[in-house]
């Protein structure tokens, strides 16, 4: 802390040296005491001779103490007064290294060892560098995976991206003390440590060919096997979800239980080579046409995978599947009716077919359909339904006898 006396004055107005002056930092105990100790927190110090006061905290406390009033008395008039000592603690964090499983995401409670300093508020921790309009509270490392800050505990999670087996980049992060004192910079590391990985692989099918029509039940199929060859068993479960056009009727499964309101298929253990089945049926719901699809996916697994991560919900990975059928939608093109068809955006190229021919020039996520057909659209390097592998959109030419275009008549017997 220093010499307490530097910023004191005597009568005179004179900063007075340690000969010329007491120092009590327990005014309401009889005598000079140079030593007070404050349970729970630690003690202070005074050295007369220096004029130097210090606090040591107890192992176990990490904030800034309880200020203390100390006396100061002159020793050639007796004149005294009283002043408040306090200390102001600053954050101190320390570097932070651990293992991750490639495919998993891994949690580091990064506060745990920050044991000398101030306490360090957990909601003020951010990473440095972190990604704009993020508070400070996401990294993301192309080609390596995203660092979050969990806002209330501070923790920092790494997730790693889809196929990332490597060490990430180390980041570094600071935090601030309820003063708003801000803490060093420290490293957060992660070394990877990968285990066998597994090969689970999801597939969906139907039972129905691909026209449908309004209250037909389709019964969907979905596989969850493992391709790879290790011993242990690997604990999965799996999401399931219906388009709004269709409404659950019932299901099976061949092992563990099935919640039809939250969609998961829980209590899943396979072991190499085996598959774990379920079905699940539908109603067809509606007259609006287009695509009725059943989508599945591995929503959490046990055990990293060597080409997947579960619950990313990403197409282009074999742990997520979907199956459609296809109500037809009207078209009336003698009235110019048109129906605007889309597929996902954010892809390079689109080739749109009617009754498996090309369609000149349609070549980006939206086609505006003026004819009858059976329409699909490929996104190369996508193979997955509703792009491929998937039941198309019917479009039927049909148009309604409206009352202002139909032609009455009359039908009169006579002899």
């Amino acid at each position: 802390m220093g010499n307490i006396l530097t910023d004191d004055q005597k009568g005179d107005g004179v900063t007075p040296t340690p000969a010329e002056v007491t120092v009590d930092l327990d005014p309401i105990t009889a005598g000079d005491q140079s030593s007070l100790i404050v349970a729970g927190e630690g003690t202070w110090t005074y050295n007369p001779t220096t004029g130097i006061a210090g606090f040591t905290p107890e192992t176990t406390f990490k904030s800034d103490p309880t200020p203390i009033v100390y006396n100061m008395t002159e020793t050639a008039t007796g004149k005294s007064d009283t002043a408040i000592l306090w200390v102001d603690y600053l954050p101190k964090t320390v570097n932070n290294s651990d293992v991750y499983i490639p495919g998993l995401p891994k949690t580091v409670d990064i506060l745990a060892n920050d044991s000398n300093g101030d306490t360090i508020v957990p909601s003020t921790v951010t990473i440095v560098g972190a990604d704009p309009l993020s508070n400070g509270k996401t990294k993301t490392v192309l080609g390596e995976g995203v660092w979050t800050v969990n806002p209330i505990t501070g923790t920092i999670t790494f997730t790693p991206a889809s196929g990332f087996v490597g060490n990430p980049t180390p980041i570094f992060y600071t935090g601030n003390d309820n003063d708003g004192n801000t803490s060093n910079q420290s490293q957060v590391s992660l070394i990877a440590n990968a285990p066998s990985l597994v090969d689970v692989e999801l597939t969906k099918t139907s039972n129905s060919q691909c026209q449908v029509n309004v209250d037909d039940i389709i019964t969907f199929t979905v596989k969850v096997f493992r391709k790879d060859t290790l011993a242990d068993l690997v604990a999965i479960s799996v999401r399931d979800s219906l388009t709004s056009n269709m409404i659950y009727v019932s299901h099976t499964v061949s092992e563990g239980n099935f919640n039809a309101i939250t969609g998961i298929w829980s209590g899943i253990n396979i072991a190499a080579g085996d598959t774990a089945t379920m079905t699940v049926s539908a109603r067809v719901m509606t007259s609006v046409g287009g695509l009725a699809c059943n989508m599945a996916w591995v929503h959490t697994q046990d055990r990293a995978d060597v080409d997947s991560q579960p619950g990313n919900s990403i197409p282009t990975e074999d742990d997520i599947a979907k199956s459609c059928v296809s109500l037809p939608i009207l078209l009336c093109s003698a009235r110019g009716e048109t129906i605007e068809l889309s597929a996902p955006t954010g892809y390079a190229s689109y080739i749109w077919q009617r009754n498996g021919s090309v369609i000149q020039g349609a070549n980006s996520n939206v086609y505006v359909a003026t004819e009858s057909g059976s329409y699909t659209v490929e996104i190369p390097g996508l193979n997955i339904c509703p792009v491929a592998g998937c039941c198309p959109i019917i479009i039927t030419d049909y148009c309604e006898c409206l009352n202002q275009i139909c032609i009455p008549f009359i039908i009169r017997k006579t002899k």
